[in-house]
């Protein structure tokens, strides 16, 4: 019999990167930022706690919190990723204050605006409204509370 696999399953460029990838490279880059007072750490969430965000069945789920190194009792649910196996689309659900914040930012850019989820068609938009949620005032201010409260 002969073989009815296609011949590759790589589609998309070189400069790919999932969206957990992303989120990984920008939270390396925090420490660095902080004198190593703040990080970021990115987590999985577990399909009951999905499903208690309201983030659709079978959709796989990141949060970004923000973390001071001694602030052990503390940490900033900044949002999540979530998307299905295709990816793209994916939405971002964001904390209220810098959804707010953001929302009046990007207006133009984004393709959907429900309440604190932005949906977004691709990693270029991904990484656009990554870098407006991450040089937010709300994003400032909360690093900047974590590193005071750690002196």
């Amino acid at each position: 019999m002969e073989n009815l696999w296609p011949e590759t399953f790589h589609e998309e460029g070189d400069d790919f990167l999932t969206p957990k990838e992303i989120l990984e490279q920008q939270a390396k880059m925090l420490p660095k930022l902080t004198g190593d007072i703040v990080h970021a750490n990115i987590r999985q969430i577990e399909p009951m706690e999905s499903f208690e965000l309201g983030i659709e069945e079978g959709h796989l789920a990141y949060e970004f919190k923000i973390v001071g190194k001694f602030l052990e009792q503390y940490s900033f649910r900044a949002f999540v990723v979530s998307h299905d196996i295709g990816i793209y689309p994916l939405s971002i659900h964001m904390e209220v204050e810098l959804a707010k914040e953001v929302k009046g930012q990007l207006e133009s850019v984004l393709s959907q605006r429900i309440r604190q989820k932005f949906s977004v068609s691709n990693q270029e938009e991904f990484t656009g409204l990554l870098g407006q949620i991450l040089k937010s005032n709300r994003i400032k201010k909360v690093i900047n509370s974590i590193i005071k409260l750690s002196k």
